[in-house]
């Protein structure tokens, strides 16, 4: 029997142990029943391990992974204390489909559940074409057509909303952060100066995993043209809302995994009409009841391949 350690030492052995480096590391770190969840694994990998299949992943690791270490970690805690959300950027050696070693740089966002002083899910979505990199492939470029045009900067506008007491603050968190958590994206109103009272000044938005030929870092001259490519582009849409909404100990923080959202698109070059599924991490968070921040992980592949692309299948365990 081992000492029962709490939640928090768990975790932070996690971020900085490799849990493959040993049998007795895996033993200490990862319950028996303990899920290794990437949904967003390139094609080729498998997305889940449990159990009866972690052998499988461990012994790929171990022949194909060195020098690991992680670094820029974020955690967001929740008010439940076996449930955590990090982001983090890992770095490796790896040799992947051949005799040739390369540097793997990846980063991922991941929801850790700890039950019992170890871990019991690890659900971590990662860039995939960062595990291409690693095998020496660049997928195709994604074709974005949007028309860039002056981007107008998000002015300075006092919030609208009324803020009497704790409940009302709630509502209206909850209202900023269903901005993006619940989009309408066929609201003649979304993304105009009419609603400039929602967000910051300093309003961010990021998709860390965009394809190659979009942008991860959105300023204004491109979030103005996307918006309008998204109108042009998104023929029928239909947004996930059975999902789980944790409570952070930061209220101005919400993660949330979307769970697949689906509809049709026309990002094919040839104009055709193809259909389109994804599943999304939304990050939001606010200050002084304007938004901040909005960050949308998805997986480039499915966003690719809904375009015409052709996907290479990633050399799992070769």
């Amino acid at each position: 029997m081992h000492d029962l350690r709490s939640n928090d030492e768990v975790l932070e052995e996690y971020i900085y142990t490799p849990f493959w480096e040993s049998d007795e590391t895996e033993s200490l770190l990862l319950s028996k029943d303990c899920i290794l969840e990437f949904p967003f694994s390139p094609p080729g990998m498998p997305k889940s391990f449990p159990r009866e299949k972690r052998a499988v992943l461990i012994d790929w690791l171990r022949r194909t992974v060195r020098s690991w270490s992680r670094e820029d970690v974020v955690k967001y805690p929740t008010s439940d204390a076996s449930r955590y959300w990090i982001e983090s950027r890992t770095k490796a050696i790896v040799k992947w489909g051949g005799e040739i070693e390369r540097q793997f740089d990846c980063t991922h966002i991941e929801l850790v559940i700890i039950q019992d002083g170890r871990i019991l899910t690890a659900r971590t979505w990662s860039d995939p074409l960062a595990y291409y990199r690693g095998m020496g492939v660049n997928l195709p470029v994604f074709h974005f057509d949007g028309s860039y045009s002056e981007g107008e900067p998000i002015p300075d506008t006092p919030t609208k909303f009324i803020l009497a007491g704790d409940e009302e603050k709630a509502i209206a968190r909850k209202s900023l952060h269903d901005y993006f958590l619940l989009p309408d994206f066929f609201d003649e109103n979304r993304d105009t100066p009419a609603e400039a009272h929602l967000f910051d000044p300093g309003f961010t938005l990021k998709m860390p995993f965009m394809p190659v030929g979009m942008k991860r870092v959105f300023d204004d001259q491109f979030r103005t043209s996307t918006t309008e490519w998204v109108k042009r582009t998104l023929v029928d849409w239909h947004q996930n809302t059975d999902f789980t909404r944790d409570q952070f100990l930061n209220p101005d923080v919400v993660i949330v995994e979307s769970n697949g959202s689906y509809g049709k698109v026309k990002w094919d070059p040839s104009g055709a009409v193809s259909g389109y599924w994804n599943d999304y991490v939304i990050f939001v968070s606010t200050k002084n009841f304007r938004i901040t921040e909005f960050r949308e992980y998805l997986d480039p592949i499915n966003k690719l391949i809904s375009a015409g692309a052709q996907i290479p299948v990633f050399p799992f365990f070769y």
